[in-house]
């Protein structure tokens, strides 16, 4: 920022969009490489949002690792949401299809999910429901690529 025609060159001054945990924690990740609170409930989601605006792509493999490390079937359809937002879809492509094996792979956990206060994010999502749909239609296996 302060070595490009940016504003911030200009100011002399950055303006994060942050909280203040979310800051420190990118701070700790650049100085030091550890992540000390990324597990801590809601700490991943943010701080990938934040490793993605920054351009941390190791940062935001350890984030795409500590969600699929806390799945649960009451945040899995959350998480399947927050996979799908069209703009970063790409980069979290390996978590999404992880949720979705979570999902489908059985034991009645997908009927706990579509229960879930989080299925109402994704419900309305054709795209989404449909993912869900074929891969409970190959036993909770990805199918096949086109």
């Amino acid at each position: 920022m302060f070595r490009t025609e940016m504003k911030e060159k200009a100011t002399n001054c950055v303006k994060l969009s942050f909280e203040p945990d979310i800051c420190q924690e990118v701070i700790s990740y650049i100085h030091t490489d550890e992540t000390p609170n990324i597990m801590d409930p809601g700490m991943a989601e943010k701080l990938w949002y934040a490793a993605h605006m920054y351009e941390l792509p190791g940062l935001q493999a350890r984030c795409e690792n500590a969600l699929a490390m806390q799945i649960t079937e009451e945040n899995a359809a959350h998480l399947l949401a927050f996979t799908s937002l069209i703009e970063y879809a790409e980069p979290l492509e390996e978590l999404r299809e992880y949720v979705l094996e979570f999902i489908t792979k059985g034991n009645g956990i997908c009927n706990k999910v579509m229960m879930s206060e989080g299925w109402s994010e994704i419900k309305s999502n054709l795209d989404i429901v449909h993912a869900v749909l074929e891969q409970l239609a190959c036993d909770g296996k990805p199918p096949p690529r086109k």
